[in-house]
């Protein structure tokens, strides 16, 4: 039984053509486990597209014209609360695409990646998988990644509820995004220890990983 199948995501197999405001392509063939990933990957993406038009909505409904702008009066938590949900859909939404990074240890052929669980989700660059500090490669990422951390560690800290507890599940689908990106260089890259550990040589080209025999 085949193990791989033809992705046709809109979030990493498909590229977008902002002239005819459609994605093309015929997509990526890549294993069954990787497309299941992808498929929550666009289900997400959704999820943010919603989130996204909650917060205009809110932003335009407290944005009243010009001649009633003194009346309305925002609460220091509520103008706190629009620059915060802001930059989380911005943050969220982010996307590396197939930039490569570069781990604090090469990945070894036997150990499969693990995702954070539920009380590590607040690390930054944390466990087995951590990445290189340092590295021009990982700047952006981690940059990113420290600064959803630190946020859901700021909303963690509070018991969010209601509106805070949606920007908190945000922050995780966010991180969640990211860590499938990383997931996706650390069984990358296992191939190259494996298919090295078999004798073969290996060439990565940015766009295509080729083994030779």
């Amino acid at each position: 039984m085949s193990r791989t199948v033809w992705c046709t995501c809109k979030s990493h197999c498909l590229l977008f053509n902002p002239e005819t405001q459609s994605y093309e392509g015929e997509g990526q063939l890549i294993p069954k486990s990787t497309a299941a990933n992808h498929q929550l990957d666009d289900r997400l993406s959704q999820t943010l597209d919603n989130f996204s038009a909650n917060v205009a909505a809110r932003i335009l409904r407290h944005s009243p014209p010009p001649d009633a702008a003194e009346e309305v009066v925002h609460s220091p938590a509520d103008d706190h609360n629009f620059v915060l949900e802001a930059e989380i859909l911005q943050r969220c939404t982010w996307t590396l695409g197939d930039h490569p990074l570069v781990f604090a240890v090469d990945p070894p052929p036997s150990l499969e990646y693990r995702y954070p669980t539920v009380d590590e989700a607040h690390l930054c660059n944390h466990g087995l998988y951590a990445l290189l500090p340092g590295n021009v490669a990982n700047t952006v990422y981690l940059e990113n990644e420290s600064r959803l951390c630190e946020i859901l560690t700021e909303l963690n800290r509070r018991h969010p509820i209601g509106r805070q507890e949606l920007m908190a599940t945000k922050v995780h689908e966010g991180l969640m995004i990211m860590r499938r990106h990383k997931e996706m260089e650390w069984n990358r890259q296992r191939t190259w220890s494996i298919a090295r550990s078999h004798g073969y040589s290996v060439v990565d080209t940015g766009e295509l990983t080729q083994i030779f025999p």
